[in-house]
């Protein structure tokens, strides 16, 4: 897949040329003679001398030095697409363990403040049940401002309390 890299797509187009132009040039006039001996029709000797020209060779060797240039290239690419993969492989391993933690510890805080809801909720519930226990049966306005400071007074934690009533309907 080098579709992506114009320069690599250039050599094999001249690769491709290359062989073509071999192929016009020399290749079809050295594979009639193979085929010529490979027949009978054509000693060893004769088919020595007409390989002897060099510019078949040269030819050849131009395309393997393209096609080997390629092949580096295409090396080092592979050698890049590798690190960046594997940086990004490390880059998603980070980011998955910084996710996971944040995760946990919202997790944590969400339940750690539950906790503390719930823990408020069920203090002010059974406080509240007890103040109330502790109301029950008083005949008087007096009995019941003292039974409910002395219920609420240790539950808050506070030094002393006091209930103002009006004793008339004037004020």
């Amino acid at each position: 897949k080098v579709a992506d890299n114009p320069p690599q797509v250039a050599r094999l187009e001249t690769v491709e040329t290359k062989i073509n132009a071999w192929l016009k040039a020399v290749g079809n006039a050295e594979i009639e003679v193979r085929q010529r001996y490979d027949r009978g029709e054509i000693s060893f000797s004769e088919v020595s001398e007409i390989f002897i020209e060099d510019s078949s060779r040269q030819q050849t060797k131009l395309i393997r030095d393209i096609i080997n240039d390629f092949i580096s290239v295409e090396e080092n690419l592979i050698v890049d697409r590798q690190n960046n993969e594997t940086s990004s492989i490390y880059f998603a391993e980070v980011l998955l363990v910084v996710g996971a933690s944040t995760i946990v510890v919202i997790c944590l805080l969400v339940g750690f403040l539950s906790s503390k809801i719930i823990l408020r909720d069920d203090w002010v519930k059974s406080h509240h049940t007890k103040v109330m226990r502790s109301l029950q049966g008083s005949t008087t306005l007096q009995a019941f401002a003292d039974k409910l400071l002395s219920g609420l007074i240790p539950l808050v934690s506070a030094q002393t309390a006091s209930i103002y009533c009006a004793l008339d309907d004037s004020l």
